[in-house]
């Protein structure tokens, strides 16, 4: 049976290890349902039932009070939280410990960590919390992580095989005799990476137990835990 040797790389210093919990709360609106302005505290002249325009929490509190049920105010939703505004003039905020969507062409979407192939040799996740890329073959980086304006590079120290996706996984064969590397996102934008060790002669391959991969990381601070894991901070 193969035998699989995990190496953790990198895991950022805010990324929680736990599944995600819901953290539910109810407060009281802060804005009021939105009402006539009188004409004398508008600029200027208003035509008669001129009303000014209501804003999304507004518009959203007022749909919840008509049809009796939760509305989902979409300009207060982020990462990792989304907000109702109830019938009864309250809002509740739902939180994950992770994000769970992210903000594409000013529209939130579920995070998916499936893998596709992009340009340059690269292969990207359909979306997830950070941007991350993969090599998809060739003596580029594995790996390159991007958060707030930092980047974390991860290289491999031999010319890469183009690799076959499954899902979250990346795996790439033979990176030496007898050894695959799987790859895999999880969704936040960090990558966990498994050598998989096929027969003993694998195993005993001096170069297995020499592998360095290399990391560059810019401004931040890695350090290392006893599992084997890397984090980076700022």
């Amino acid at each position: 049976m193969p035998t699989r040797a995990f190496m953790r790389l990198p895991r950022r210093a805010l990324t929680c290890l736990l599944a995600p919990a819901l953290a539910i709360g109810t407060i009281a609106a802060t804005t009021p349902p939105a009402h006539h302005t009188p004409a004398a505290q508008m600029h200027g002249r208003a035509h008669p039932g001129t009303r000014p325009p209501r804003s999304p929490l507004a518009r959203a509190q007022a749909q919840a009070s008509a049809t009796h049920h939760p509305v989902l105010v979409t300009s207060m939703t982020t990462p990792d939280s989304v907000t109702a505004a109830n019938p009864n003039s309250t809002l509740t905020q739902t939180e994950t410990l992770q994000p769970t969507r992210t903000l594409r062409h000013s529209m939130w979407v579920p995070l998916n960590p499936a893998l596709r192939r992009g340009p340059g040799r690269r292969v990207t996740p359909v979306a997830t919390a950070a941007p991350l890329t993969l090599s998809d073959g060739g003596t580029g980086p594995l790996a390159v992580l991007d958060e707030n304006g930092y980047t974390l590079t991860v290289t491999w120290p031999t010319p890469l095989p183009a690799p076959t996706l499954d899902g979250d996984t990346a795996t790439y064969p033979d990176v030496l005799p007898g050894v695959d590397l799987l790859v895999t996102d999880d969704g936040q934008g960090d990558v966990t990476t498994t050598l998989v060790i096929s027969n003993a002669t694998a195993a005993a391959n001096p170069a297995l137990a020499s592998l360095q991969v290399s990391e560059s990381a810019p401004g931040l601070t890695l350090s290392e835990d006893s599992w084997g894991s890397l984090t980076w901070a700022a």
